[in-house]
């Protein structure tokens, strides 16, 4: 006897759903919204790879926690006391440079006006490259004088990265302002400010901290 394939295929029991995934009777049906399990909540979906998630801290990024300590920006008399040990340390060699020099310009002059007017010349240059060169160069390759080193301090940018020529060579430059009155702007923009800066490390955007 023939028969038709489609009735020769077994029909579902009675109270079985026909269709996958449908719940069974007598089970109890997951609340409108819910997620299954396993299955990723309603409306929010994975982001995409290389992508922090909300709250996450980024790699790179700096933290803060709690107890961290804040940055302890150099006062004005240790700076101070580190500009008169510099002060020493550059002064007594170009004090016997100056005398030597001196000698030798006062025997000239004796013979030769123009001479003497060039070795003058000569000691002017002498000084301003010992002086300008002594921190511009020690700044920029040392992070301070040694004076500054001596007494534990260092000058870095803003954002406590190292500093380099642009910023030794305009910090250096500007003393020339902040000397002005006898030091006196570079003392009251000291004081005044918040980061402790005088008008050099205002316009090379440095600060001095202490390391210790």
């Amino acid at each position: 006897m023939y028969n038709d394939p489609s009735q020769s295929q077994q029909q579902p029991p009675y109270d079985q759903p026909s269709s996958y995934g449908q719940p069974q009777y007598g089970q109890q049906q997951q609340p409108y919204g819910q997620p299954q399990y396993g299955q990723q909540p309603y409306a929010q979906q994975p982001p995409p790879y290389g992508q922090p998630q909300y709250g996450q801290q980024q790699y790179g990024q700096p933290q803060y926690g709690y107890g961290q300590a804040a940055t302890a920006y150099a006062s004005v008399w240790i700076r101070f006391v580190a500009l008169l040990i510099d002060g020493l340390i550059v002064g007594v060699p170009l004090g016997i440079i100056i005398v030597g020099v001196g000698s030798l310009i006062a025997a000239v002059a004796q013979n030769s006006s123009g001479a003497a007017a060039g070795l003058g010349l000569i000691l002017d240059l002498i000084i301003i490259l010992i002086s300008f060169g002594y921190f511009a160069y020690l700044e920029a390759t040392q992070g301070g004088t040694l004076g500054k080193k001596a007494l534990g301090l260092r000058i870095v940018k803003v954002d406590g990265s190292p500093i380099g020529w642009n910023e030794a060579i305009i910090r250096t430059l500007l003393r020339i302002v902040d000397n002005f009155f006898f030091g006196l702007v570079g003392f009251i923009c000291i004081l005044s400010s918040e980061k402790k800066q005088r008008v050099g490390d205002m316009v090379a955007k440095t600060i001095v901290i202490k390391t210790r």
